[in-house]
């Protein structure tokens, strides 16, 4: 390339950049990337004399290795971004994905093709170049609207690069298909067998690379950007010239390099976020433009007009194709259907590929001209297309996308803000306001508050992963059950059996209607947790202290907090006066938390960071000013919402094990349909009968009415577990909660009333305990077990009076219940002075010496008639420190060693047996004394010390001992103190032997852990993951784990454990969306009852399930000996369907309605991996199946042998049979109300709904039989009086056996039987 050709190349480009930053700055106005204005201008530039001189010759040659080099750069900062520990998580998901939008569209596109009349080769190959994706074009695109770091970006990168690997095997399969059309290759496998290999080394380096060279570098080499550049630009040119060469292609190397920097860069800090936006502004800034003008001067849309159907029909299959396939995983619980349509259609855009196999095929005259032109075409409109209706999208549904997750830019410190980067609680306050771009004293302006708004979006917590209804009723027809009743319905559609048809078809809509219905109805979304934020806030703006939505609210801001205030985002605090916050809901902490604005150690636990105010809890005391630093869902409770939505709920037993009968029946069905129809046509049966018959074995076998008749018991059950106070959200929960062999249970406000009470008050006089729990003033003193006369307990009124003016709470009754303003310690010794009738007086309050941190101890100044007095409330140690007396008996006293040990010895008492300490004094001063802390706080007068708890509900003990006697173990999981865990562990009956703390927690390893559990440890100061581990750790132990809470910090394990109940009425709402079921009455107890109702349900459920089955087994013997017998049909497809789902069903629910048997609260729960059938069940099963079979193959051919005319004699065995299994199967459902107990024992009208059915479903067989339409449905015939003789006449044996032997078996046991629990 010469001078002048060169000044003619930069020219050309400069001309093309001006255009595009012109065009850009349009398209940022209409919130379109600016990086697609490239595609648009040389678009047009393709059809005009620019585009031959930029891309032939030389010029071209220069132009397609810029673009090659901006391919490489966009997608190293691509792989930079990702997160490879989310797509780790994902990676099934992603692998799913890839085959539904790969598969799809090949499919579609493969039919297209066929109809065209194309040959199947060609057919198969221009389905397969449906399959791949452009990801470069879409990527940058997904990075502008900052969205790789969410799941789509992980999905449509995480497929995309799968796609790049069909994209490597389809060019390599058509090179191979050419060269072995042309002679060239001889040896196609070889050629595989190349690829997959270099695929192998390619991977093995990447990782030798990252393991052994790059991680390590990132954690010792202190780095500068300009070297950090260059070392990414030679792993770069390494990885994406290594992966060309061994024929994965530039997008697969650039990508993985980039993910393989992504440590260095991390790892580097300041110099890393540095050189980060420094690669961005190259890659999107020249490189990005290079490519896009290439992509623009390659695309060529002539082609629409040469064959507009066939490059509309390629386009269609590919976005139809790719597009549902995606939304595939909708019902299948991946993906929201917005986050699935948005991938869907990224995953549409078109290029290269089908550009490079189309000529491909072209220049070996595989295709004509018009399918080569149509290809280009379909290629071409789908990088216009798609990407303006990607952004489209994105644009409309960016905040659904993200899950309000953002990340925000602080344009005064040049990086991004993240807590990873910068840990807020281990920062000076100096260093804070600058990485935040703030002023402590005036906060932010009005403009940069709105460009944050912009960047960061509202301040609220999004419904992360909300169910909608489609995915609810999609749901309910995925069951195995259920698809193998639609496989029957198609079959039975195919011969032409209509009425079949229509019968199946409407138990499953039938079946999903109902479980659709209950569930839709108890869905609680995520979003509900918007109603704990408070809706407005105070803030500094431009130095003026305004109110605003706290929605609004953006990093950087400054807030005021005071008493009473919910904290409306996560805060730093600048300034703390007597701070006091109640982080209940959030940590588990029951009391109070001080809060100062000095900076902590970086390694501190949430619960301690006592410079950090969360979003959504309450200030009890005190005033603050504070720096935001995350709102939304970069807030702690943000952090619990996205953690809980993506916890993967697991499969009930029942589900588990109703698959697995499901999957064997299927089986079986079709083996002994297939084995029947063999035997009967080698018997000489005609082929048609032989499949009619193979079909009704096959409906025979799979019991129609199961789905329907397990989801009316459990919807049946719903209401049931109301009665006990049990709110189900799904329907399969009660049966769980049956099964259940452990409950994790929270402390605060679960075991404990989350309401602060002073148990014990200490005196010099003699100590007294309090009766009576929480708010409620209700209760009065006790001294060794007798009640105490507070008016003769001077020093008792003393302590009371002192509590109730160095006080800042108040209590008020609101709907019958008590409830409080201010600090719950406060609260509590108000409840305590309204329990000796004291309330609180209008006192003059001369000064007051506020509690804090260093201080320990609160004074409050007021002029009483007998002068003024000083009221003191603090730690015991500080207020012993600066006694000089104490009170006894009414007579004031000098503080001597005798009695400074006696006080000494009882709150080091009382902190032992779990209660938190607060000593009382008081002074009475003189008009002459100073009115300062130091000066007023000496000399005092020591009155007692009050013993605080969050008391246990009282019902919790009675209810821990039932569970424990139903084989139930309990494990306690707080957030509160190790001290106090224990005292309340051992008032409820607990006797752990230790508590194990969440610091200690993290160090231990799976088997510590499974230890810790096996010993009945309990577990404090826990945070959310760590919960959630140890309900992972009980589940990887083959145990049912139950998990109840009402906190935040309970949602995740609350939705990982197989059944999460969360408390209805103290429960926060993140709780309850959480949970599968609500305690309505927050009663611990209630779950007692409802674990009994849960084991009766699955009781109920397995006796149907065994009579069905048992009944069924009876039909397909009856009819595959007949067969053998080589009599005619036995029964009609219709007559089983009849048999199987109108009358069978209403007996099977019925029998869902039988009462508890007795014992059921002293079994052990059920091995999680136990069979669904037991030995018992499937002894009985064929027993009853073989008598119901012999007697229905006795009376078919008793009746045939009749000497009548053959077809009236067969007309009437068939009717006859028809109904005596029918009324056989009755019988035998009164078999199964009781696998054990005879019919006198659990009492003949109990269960007055089996009744009803057996009376109602033999008058429907009646009218089968009598009523004329029926008649013809059903292919029956009239019977006499006899007929029914005789039928009943074999029937009855069927009950009257099994119920002696259950008489024989319960006379040999009745000695050991357990009592009723």
């Amino acid at each position: 390339m010469n001078d002048q050709t060169l000044g003619a190349f930069l020219l050309l480009l400069a001309l093309l950049f001006a255009l595009t930053y012109l065009l850009a700055g349009l398209f940022e106005r209409l919130k379109i990337p600016g990086i697609l204005a490239a595609l648009f201008v040389a678009m047009g530039a393709h059809y005009t004399p620019i585009e031959p001189m930029l891309t032939q010759g030389v010029n071209g040659d220069v132009f397609t290795v810029l673009a090659d080099l901006g391919v490489l750069f966009l997608l190293f900062f691509i792989g930079l971004q990702i997160d490879t520990k989310a797509m780790r998580r994902q990676g099934n998901d992603i692998l799913i994905a890839t085959v539904l939008n790969t598969s799809v569209p090949f499919l579609l596109a493969l039919g297209f093709m066929l109809y065209l009349d194309y040959g199947w080769l060609i057919a198969v190959v221009i389905g397969l170049t449906r399959m791949p994706t452009a990801e470069a074009v879409i990527v940058p695109i997904v990075d502008e609207f900052k969205l790789l770091r969410t799941k789509v970006g992980n999905y449509i990168v995480g497929a995309g690069v799968m796609d790049d690997v069909i994209e490597v095997f389809l060019v390599a399969l058509v090179s191979v298909w050419i060269g072995e059309r042309s002679g060239i290759i001889t040896s196609d496998a070889m050629e595989v067998v190349h690829i997959l290999t270099n695929t192998a080394i390619f991977i093995a380096v990447a990782w030798g690379v990252r393991s052994l060279i790059l991680v390590p570098l990132s954690r010792w080499l202190q780095i500068k950007v300009p070297n950090l550049i260059l070392l990414m630009i030679i792993v770069l040119f390494i990885f994406g010239g290594f992966a060309e060469y061994v024929g994965l292609g530039l997008v697969v190397g650039a990508i993985v390099a980039g993910m393989l920097m992504r440590p260095v860069f991390s790892g580097a800090g300041k110099t890393g976020a540095e050189a980060t936006k420094a690669v961005r502004a190259v890659s999107y800034g020249f490189f990005g433009i290079i490519f896009f003008l290439w992509i623009g001067m390659s695309i060529d849309l002539e082609g629409l007009k040469a064959a507009p159907h066939l490059a509309i029909g390629l386009f269609l299959a590919d976005f139809i194709g790719k597009t549902a396939g995606i939304l595939l995983m909708v019902p299948m619980k991946k993906l929201t259907f917005k986050e699935a349509l948005t991938i869907g259609i990224g995953l549409n855009v078109r290029l290269t590929t089908e550009i490079i196999v189309a000529k491909l095929l072209f220049d070996a005259q595989l295709i004509d001209l018009q399918l080569f032109t149509a290809l280009v075409a379909a290629s071409s409109f789908s990088t216009i297309a798609v990407p303006l209706l990607f952004i489209f999208i994105v644009s409309r549904w960016r905040s659904a996308l993200t899950g309000g997750a953002k990340v925000v830019s602080a344009p005064l410190a040049g990086i991004v803000i993240t807590e990873t980067q910068t840990p807020w609680h281990a920062k000076a306050i100096a260093e804070v306001t600058a990485l935040l771009g703030t002023d402590a004293g005036t906060g932010l302006d009005d403009a940069r508050a709105k460009s944050r708004l912009a960047e960061a979006g509202p301040n609220r917590i999004e419904a992360v992963r909300k169910e909608g209804w489609g995915s609810i009723l999609l749901r309910q027809f995925t069951d195995v059950l259920i698809l193998i009743l639609a496989a029957a319905a198609v079959v039975s559609f195919a011969v032409g059996e209509i009425g079949d048809t229509i019968t199946i078809l409407a138990i499953i809509i039938l079946n999903g209607l109902l479980g659709f219905v209950q569930e839709f109805k108890a869905e609680k979304a995520i979003e509900a947790l918007q109603k704990m934020l408070s809706p407005r806030c105070k803030v500094l703006r431009d130095g003026n202290r305004s109110e605003i939505d706290a929605e609004v609210l953006v990093p950087g801001d400054v807030v005021l907090l005071e008493i009473g205030d919910r904290v409306p985002a996560d805060l730093r605090l600048l300034e703390a006066v007597n701070l006091k916050a109640d982080e209940s809901a959030l940590t588990g902490e029951s009391t109070s938390v001080t809060k100062s604005a000095d900076s902590i150690p970086e390694a501190t636990p949430l619960a301690e960071r006592s410079d950090m105010v969360w979003m959504g809890t309450n200030v009890t005391n005190g005033y603050a000013r504070g720096v935001v630093t995350g709102t939304g869902m970069a807030t702690e409770f943000g952090r619990i919402a996205r953690l809980t939505s993506e916890v993967e709920q697991t499969r009930t037993p029942l589900q588990k094990r109703l698959a697995v009968l499901g999957k064997r029946l299927g089986i079986l069905s079709v083996a002994v349909s297939a084995l029947v129809a063999i035997m009967g046509y080698l018997f000489g049966k005609p082929v048609m009968e032989m499949f009619l018959t193979g079909i009704s074995l096959a409906v025979a076998v799979v019991p129609e009415g199961l789905p329907a008749v397990v989801t009316i018991t459990l919807a049946l059950g719903v209401k049931a577990m109301v009665r006990q106070n049990a709110l189900l959200r799904r329907l399969q929960a009660a049966e769980n909660l049956g099964s259940a062999d452990v409950i994790c249970t929270d402390k605060t406000g679960t075991l404990t009333q989350n309401q602060m009470t002073v148990q014990q008050i200490w005196l010099f006089g003699g100590g007294v305990t309090l009766t009576g729990s929480g708010y409620d003033p209700a209760g009065h003193f006790e001294a060794d077990g007798r009640k105490v006369d507070y008016k003769g307990r001077a020093d008792l009124l003393a302590l009371l009076k002192t509590g109730l003016i160095c006080n800042h709470a108040s209590l008020h009754r609101e709907a019958g219940a008590w409830g409080i303003t201010g600090e719950p310690t406060e609260a509590a010794l108000i409840t305590a002075a309204y329990k000796a009738w004291m309330a609180p007086e209008d006192v003059r309050i001369v000064s007051e010496f506020s509690f804090n941190s260093e201080r320990k101890r609160m004074t409050t100044v007021i002029d009483e008639n007998e002068g003024r007095a000083a009221y003191v409330k603090g730690a015991p140690e500080v207020l012993l420190a600066r006694a000089a007396s104490y009170l006894e008996h009414g007579e004031i006293r000098p503080l001597d060693a005798e009695a400074r040990s006696r006080f000494e010895a009882a709150y080091t008492a009382l902190a032992a047996s779990g209660l938190r300490t607060l000593a009382l004094a008081m002074r009475t001063l003189t008009p002459e004394t100073k009115l300062d802390p130091d000066t007023v706080e000496q000399e005092l007068v020591l009155l007692g010390i009050a013993g605080i708890i969050d008391p246990p509900r009282p019902e919790v003990p009675e209810a821990i001992r039932t569970a424990k006697s139903a084989g139930i173990a309990v494990v306690m999981i707080t957030g509160d103190a190790p001290l106090t865990a224990m005292a309340i562990a051992e008032k409820i009956g607990m006797h752990p032997p230790r508590a194990v703390t969440g610091a200690e927690l993290e160090t231990m390893n799976d088997a510590a852990l499974a230890s810790a559990l096996q010993a009945e440890a309990i577990f404090a100061r826990t945070t959310p993951e760590n919960k959630l581990r140890i309900v992972k750790a009980l589940q990887r132990e083959g145990m049912v784990t139950a998990m109840t809470g009402d906190g935040v910090n309970d949602a995740p394990a609350l939705k990982r454990a197989d059944i999460g109940i969360a408390m209805g009425m103290r429960g926060t709402d993140v709780a309850k969306g959480a949970s599968d079921m609500l305690l309505l009455d927050d009663n611990f107890a209630s779950i007692v009852n409802a674990v009994r109702e849960g084991r009766r349900q699955y009781d109920n459920i397995k006796k149907f399930v065994t009579y069905l089955l048992s009944s069924n087994i009876g039909e397909v013997l009856a009819i595959f000996i007949n067969i053998l017998l080589g009599g005619p049909l036995l029964l009609l497809p219709v007559q089983i369907l009849w048999m199987n789902l109108v009358t069978d069903g209403m007996t099977a629910v019925a029998l869902g309605m039988e009462p508890a048997e007795k014992g059921l609260m002293r079994r052990p729960p059920r091995a999680g991996n136990s069979a669904f059938l037991q030995r018992r069940g499937i002894l009985m099963i064929l027993l009853l199946g073989a008598y119901i079979a012999g007697a229905t193959l006795w009376i078919f051919h008793y009746y045939l042998a009749s000497g009548m005319a053959e077809p009236q004699a067969v007309m009437l065995a068939q009717t006859v049979a028809f109904t005596a299994i029918i009324v056989l199967e009755k019988m035998n459902v009164f078999n199964y109300r009781s696998l054990h107990a005879p019919m006198p024992i659990i009492g003949f009208l109990t269960n007055p709904w089996l009744l009803g059915a057996w009376v109602m479903t033999v008058s429907l067989q009646a009218a089968a039989v009598y009523v004329p339409f029926l008649q013809e449905a059903l292919h029956t015939v009239a019977l006499g009086w006899q007929d029914w003789l005789l039928i009943f006449e074999i029937a009855l044996p069927l009950f009257v056996i099994v119920e002696l032997y259950k008489w024989l078996e319960w006379w040999g046991r009745r000695n050991g039987l357990p009592a009723e629990a």
